[in-house]
């Protein structure tokens, strides 16, 4: 696959997670947005396992440290061993309501030593270009 093809699906995906949890976040039933904020995360795990979000040494991710604390949602690194290179992107947002200070996923709270590494999850409108 070529690199511009590589790039817009990154994007294209990107896009259809941040839309997925906007809707969720617009919804009052607590089940329908665990359900949708569920498919959001799926298509983050699928993605990877595609090749498409790409590993921690690719294009854009930068270290935990930086990563906005403001409920933003964000593609973070999450750590499944001692190792950087086992992991698995998931979507995740800072919580200060929440056992203090934490990240958290569709799935709870996400343990803060295991997040290493984040990229922007683009607003639907972000790379939309005016003629």
């Amino acid at each position: 696959m070529n690199k511009d093809r590589r790039i817009g699906q990154r994007a294209g995906i990107r896009w259809a997670i941040a839309w997925l949890h906007k809707q969720a976040n617009e919804m009052n039933d607590p089940k329908a947005k665990a359900i949708i904020n569920t498919a959001a995360y799926q298509m983050s795990v699928d993605a990877k396992a595609l090749q498409i979000v790409g590993y921690p040494e690719a294009e854009g991710w930068q270290d935990i440290a930086t990563a906005p604390k403001d409920g933003t949602f964000i593609l973070a690194w999450v750590c499944t061993r001692s190792s950087i290179r086992r992991g698995v992107p998931r979507i995740v947002w800072w919580d200060d309501f929440v056992d203090g200070n934490t990240w958290m996923g569709s799935h709870g709270v996400v343990d803060a030593d295991a997040v290493k590494l984040w990229q922007p999850i683009f607003a639907p409108d972000t790379d939309a270009k005016e003629d």
